[in-house]
């Protein structure tokens, strides 16, 4: 088998000029960025309106899963409002 290059390969002096401006930039913040956690996309979706299955189908995980997610935040927030009332 032969690989075909389809584009040149950048020059020597390139690569040396590139890996000078390798650090992060000035202004970027200093905590790296988090992805959300499952349970948020879920809750996020299920916000935005999206079904219970397409949540299931779109994240590949159970149905059941997504269901518990979803019923969980519910007891929280139902918990949370219980302490806002008193």
């Amino acid at each position: 088998m032969h690989l075909v290059r389809t584009h040149p390969s950048p020059s020597p002096g390139r690569n040396a000029q590139l890996s000078t401006h390798r650090g992060a930039p000035l202004d970027a913040p200093s905590e790296p960025a988090t992805a959300p956690t499952l349970e948020q996309t879920v809750r996020e979706l299920d916000q935005a309106g999206h079904s219970q299955r397409a949540i299931a189908r779109d994240l590949s995980i159970d149905r059941r899963k997504v269901k518990n997610i979803i019923c969980r935040a519910g007891q929280e927030e139902a918990a949370m409002l219980a302490i806002h009332m008193l």
